[in-house]
């Protein structure tokens, strides 16, 4: 029989696989489109652009998906968005050390801001019914919350991509 952290270690990886299916080509999209600089692709781009984009999905990825799960009952908060932008803001803080021997630009910093939170706690809310399917029945936080995490994460693709291109 499984022990209930055993259980839970299960989801996780359930989890990653399952929103690995979105993650992995959204990676991949995004590491082939850090080659750019004003229109122009380049290996030297790539190499330096890719790597602290590639990190900052998959901090937010590994967050949403299996750590913020599993830490569910002990995060701080109420509703499922702030247990969510908790777990995020544990990503944050484990960012660093994905990224520490790489250089990063301030408009790289300013994208995981806003990107590891938002997108923590929209994978945690597609993974949280397993967990606690309790907390995906406030209909107000749905109405408020999910359109704002849409719209930090697509703040975030629209600075990252300007950076890019201009």
């Amino acid at each position: 029989m499984f022990s209930g952290i055993q259980k839970k270690m299960t989801l996780g990886l359930k989890n990653l696989a399952t929103s690995g299916k979105y993650m992995v080509p959204l990676i991949v999209c995004a590491v082939l489109l850090s080659g750019f600089r004003s229109a122009t692709f380049t290996l030297e781009h790539l190499q330096a652009g890719g790597p602290p984009i590639a990190n900052t999905l998959l901090v937010a990825w590994l967050t949403g998906s299996v750590i913020g799960p599993l830490l569910l009952t002990w995060l701080p908060g109420r509703g499922l968005a702030m247990k969510g932008i908790m777990a995020g803001l544990l990503g944050l803080l484990i960012y660093p050390a994905f990224c520490f021997s790489l250089h990063l630009e301030p408009l790289d910093v300013l994208t995981a801001i806003l990107v590891i939170p938002a997108l923590t706690s929209l994978l945690m809310r597609s993974h949280a019914s397993r967990f606690a399917p309790i907390l995906l029945k406030n209909e107000t936080e749905m109405k408020t919350m999910v359109p704002i995490q849409l719209a930090l994460v697509a703040m975030a693709a629209g600075i990252w991509i300007a950076a890019r291109f201009i």
